[in-house]
């Protein structure tokens, strides 16, 4: 949560004032020495900025919405999520077509919410991201002629944006819907629910 900026006065010049308008004085002061300034704090860019060229501001969804990269498979599935998000939570979702694994270090540098990867990043690869084990969440989300697709967010993601969260549970809790409108096959009821359950410890660990 970004906190309000602190006011500062800016200084002014008062002239002294006769013995006449000495009453006035109390007033004039605060007219003429305390202007507000503009807040000059702005949000600091994440860091390496944005490498994936679909953020740019002036796109067709709002800076703020959700940041999402990934493999080209899962573009209709993160497109449609993000259709039924929006007019459900009134959030956008940005999906950017990249490589999984580079996707998968986007998120973790802290540049993109969620990345959608067509196979599972490796272990390895996965102990490194964010500088610490186990700080991202590998969650299933369909099924692709080439074998299961992955959502992946991390910690810092989650306690960044509540939206993050609410995201990833919408995608699990209407897998069925969204895996069929993007061309994809649905999870297993119990796959559903293993996805399921490894997020609500991600969730209750924050």
């Amino acid at each position: 949560m970004r906190l309000a900026a602190v006011r500062r006065l800016r200084p002014g010049r008062c002239r002294p004032a006769g013995l006449a308008t000495l009453a006035l004085l109390t007033l004039v002061v605060l007219a003429a020495c305390g202007r507000p300034l503009p807040d000059d704090q702005g949000e600091n860019a994440p860091p390496g900025g944005d490498t994936t060229g679909a953020f740019d501001a002036g796109g067709g969804e709002a800076s703020d919405s959700l940041k999402v990269a990934g493999d080209a498979e899962l573009a209709n599935v993160v497109r449609a999520a993000g259709h039924a998000f929006k007019a459900q939570e009134d959030v956008g979702v940005r999906f950017a077509e990249q490589p999984g694994e580079e996707a998968y270090a986007a998120l973790c540098a802290g540049r993109v919410d969620v990345a959608a990867t067509a196979q599972p990043v490796a272990a390895a690869r996965r102990q490194d991201c964010g500088g610490k084990p186990e700080s991202d969440v590998e969650l299933p989300v369909a099924r692709a002629p080439g074998g299961v697709v992955y959502l992946y967010t991390t910690r810092k993601a989650l306690s960044r944006r509540f939206e993050v969260e609410s995201f990833v549970q919408y995608v699990l809790d209407n897998n069925e819907q969204i895996a069929e409108k993007g061309g994809l096959q649905p999870l297993s009821e119990d796959e559903t629910q293993t996805a399921r359950d490894r997020f609500e410890d991600a969730v209750s660990g924050l």
